[in-house]
Order: structure tokens, then sequence, then C-alpha cells
């Protein structure tokens, strides 16, 4: 289900004592960068994410460095990539107007819809062409005649990216953590919707909004080995 409709709480690193420091004015200034923009306030509520922090941009890219599909999923990945690649044109047709990678397109969709054009890009519900409205969260979108014109309400319209964003790693994952939901940082786990099937991820899991188990373990694939299945190249479409 995506997270792009629901508040959340970016998480901070806890305070760390300064020893001696020196007197102010004779500290340089520190240059940002406009990449990866400084961490917000402390208990700041955000609504809607343009990109990732220091902190997370330097987490996504060691939990990706690192990642290993585990050896007993390899199956399944390739299962799920197999149908994928039988609707890449269908992807990439979506993705030339929305302006993201249709790998990443295909992974949402997988993991909201189960690859099912049927259903809605904002949370899986078998809607397309009915008439009918989403009755989940989000509530009220749609109706959809296509999985298009639901993929680019979801995506094209609830979150729109500054120009010139860079899907390098850092930034598609944290895209796609955004979607559905950052609350799995806060129970100290990596998010299973993108590293479910990889040597990030072993248990802990929302069964349902809001209700957690720490012992219940996902079934799905993840985002990242949907895109490790695909081959996909870091800023590819940049």
């Amino acid at each position: 289900m995506s997270g792009l409709f629901r508040s959340k709480v970016l998480p901070t690193m806890p305070n760390i004592p300064v020893i001696n420091p020196k007197p102010v004015s004779e500290t340089p200034p520190v240059k940002s960068n406009p990449e990866l923009p400084p961490l917000p306030p402390k208990n700041a509520a955000i609504i809607r994410y343009s990109r990732c922090n220091r902190e997370m941009a330097a987490g996504y890219e060691t939990l990706w460095k690192n990642c290993e599909i585990r050896s007993q999923f390899k199956s399944n990945v390739n299962a799920v990539v197999s149908r994928i690649k039988q609707n890449q044109e269908r992807y990439a047709t979506v993705a030339h107007v929305i302006k993201m990678p249709w790998e990443l397109i295909a992974a949402l969709h997988t993991l909201e819809a189960g690859g099912n054009f049927k259903g809605v890009m904002h949370n899986g519900e078998l809607i397309i062409g009915t008439g009918r409205k989403t009755t989940l969260v989000p509530k009220g979108r749609g109706p959809f005649n296509t999985w298009e014109e639901s993929c680019e309400d979801a995506i094209g319209v609830e979150s729109r990216r500054p120009a010139g964003y860079r899907f390098d790693v850092a930034n598609t994952l944290f895209y796609a953590e955004m979607f559905n939901g950052f609350g799995y940082r806060g129970k100290g786990i990596n998010s299973p919707y993108l590293w479910s099937y990889t040597n990030n991820y072993s248990k802990g899991k929302y069964v349902s909004d809001g209700v957690w188990s720490s012992t219940a373990v996902s079934q799905q694939c993840g985002v990242v080995p949907i895109l490790l299945g695909l081959n996909w190249k870091p800023e590819s479409w940049n």
C-alpha cells in the first residue's frame, strides 16, 4: 500500500557531544550538497519527500553494494522477473510519461498489485474499468479506465519530483521506500518492501495497516531483488 498518502516522521541520528569545539569564528563555513539536503528538525512531520538525506543515502548505498538474493528465493525472483519482461513495453510506455525508470514502476506494480493490470498502483485494488473508486488507503482515488491512468495518478500526480531528480541508487531506493512508508525504520529493520528475499532482511512485518508482528516474514519479493533481476543500472534513465 502506498505510503505517499500518509504522514511520516523522518528518523534522525542521536545527538553526539562535541569535545573541545573550536570557537564559532574559527569554524569554516560548510557548503551544502544540493543533491543531499541536511536532516530536517527533530520530530518534523513530513508528508512528502523529494530527496533523501545524507545518512539515509549512505545506508542505501551500503545495503545495495552488499545485497545478495538468498539462494532459496532465486527461482522465485526469476519467475517474477520473467513475468515483468513480458510486459516491459507497457511499463516503458508509461515510464516515458511519468519520467522514471520502467524497472522501478514494474517493481512497485508487482508489490502493490502482484503485477495484475486490473489493480490500481495505489494499493492493488482490482477496480480498473469498474467505475469504482478506491476504498483502501488512499481512499477515493479514481475511477480509472486503464492501469496507466492509475499509475499516472499514483506516481505522476501524487509524487511529483523536482527537475533534475537523479535516479541513482540512493534516490531510487528512497523513492521505493517512500511509496510504501518509512514505518519499518522505527522498528529497527530494513523494509521488506525493498529487501525481502535478500540477505538484508529476515523477519518483521506489518501484517496490516498499523499492525506489527516481529515474527512475521514477508512472502513478497522485494523491490531490490526485482531491480537486480532486471539488471537495472543506476541513473540509466537520466
